[in-house]
C-alpha cells in the first residue's frame, strides 16, 4: 500500500484461506528493504505453512529470487 502523495508506504502480506494478515511500516520502497521485511516476517512461520507467494509486477519486488531460495517457496506474479 502506497500512502497519499507517495510518501510512506505499507508492506501489506494476507493468508487467502485464513486471511491472516501482517503489516509491515517500510521506510524507503526499495527492493532490498522489502525482501528483508518479508523475509522477517515469514520465516517465523513454520516452513511448510508458506508454499506460495503472489506479488505484484513492481519494481520493490526485485528480490523475489533470494525469497525463493530462502523460503523454498514458488512465487507467482499478478497479471497486469
Amino acid at each position: 500500500m502506497i500512502g497519499e502523495n507517495h510518501k510512506s508506504a505499507l508492506l501489506v502480506m494476507t493468508d487467502r484461506t485464513t486471511l491472516v494478515t501482517m503489516i509491515e511500516k517500510l521506510n524507503s520502497k526499495n527492493a532490498e528493504e522489502v525482501y528483508h521485511k518479508m523475509n522477517e516476517r515469514l520465516t517465523n512461520f513454520n516452513s511448510s505453512w508458506v508454499e506460495t507467494l503472489t506479488l505484484d509486477n513492481r519494481k520493490e519486488f526485485a528480490y523475489h529470487y533470494k525469497i525463493v531460495k530462502d523460503l523454498n517457496v514458488k512465487i507467482y506474479f499478478t497479471r497486469p
